[in-house]
């Protein structure tokens, strides 16, 4: 018992330095890549959208996102404990992404289809990074700190909208690509839902407690192949 408690001890000081450390959305160097694709137009372009810059708006400290194929900025973002809001020339913010929320939860208030059916964790290289994913996994799929596989102010499906992610970076270095949205969580147990873990998976406390379904709080779950991996729910 004591060298098993030990190994979650150890899973957790490993998780807490790298799958839980929150990927912030708003940060100088980050580059998003789109592709236009119009096929009623014939119109088939990539285009990009970067951070540059500080602004202030009602008293809230905003980061400016412009458009690489324009000279001015687009819109204005801020980040308050992991909600990102969104100001078009200047007025009354609105939030676009909210990576607080939890299984259940709806992806907004204004689209009730899209309720988050699971969040876990992908890797990409040596980067983890936490993956929110509806009912249809056909439709909406955020991932945190670097948004949907829409445009950059458009995080639901929207009909008639031509523009998909391409691949987002900091400083010249490829963070994530739009294959990395489907990628298997790592995990290596599927969807996690509310209610229950898979089969071949068993979770446990950070206690060493072993659970029939996820609690609130810490879980650890340590599926049929041996992996190990630390849900918060």
């Amino acid at each position: 018992m004591r060298k098993f408690l030990l190994l979650l001890t150890t899973v957790f000081s490993l998780a807490a330095n790298s799958q839980e450390i929150y990927e912030s959305f708003l940060q100088e160097g980050k580059v998003w890549t789109f592709s236009d694709d119009n096929y009623w137009t014939d119109k088939h372009e990539k285009f990009t959208m970067f951070i540059q810059g500080d602004t202030i708006i009602d008293g809230n400290a905003c980061k400016k996102v412009y458009r690489n194929d324009l000279n001015h900025y687009q819109y204005a973002l801020s980040e308050e404990n992991k909600a990102i809001y969104i100001y078009f020339d200047g007025k009354e913010k609105e939030m676009l992404y909210d990576f607080n929320k939890k299984v259940g939860d709806k992806f907004s208030a204004d689209h009730d289809e899209d309720v988050i059916a699971a969040i876990d964790t992908v890797k990409v290289g040596e980067r983890f990074f936490r993956r929110f994913i509806s009912e249809n996994m056909e439709q909406t799929v955020w991932i945190e700190g670097i948004g949907g596989q829409f445009n950059l102010e458009i995080p639901f499906p929207n009909v008639g909208n031509t523009v998909t992610f391409v691949s987002c970076e900091q400083n010249g270095e490829i963070l994530i690509t739009a294959s990395d949205y489907r990628k298997p969580s790592i995990t290596g147990i599927g969807k996690v839902s509310s209610s229950s873990a898979s089969a071949s998976s068993k979770v446990y406390s950070a206690d060493g407690k072993q659970l029939d379904r996820l609690a609130k709080g810490l879980n650890i779950i340590k599926s049929a192949d041996g992996k190990t991996v630390k849900v918060m729910k």
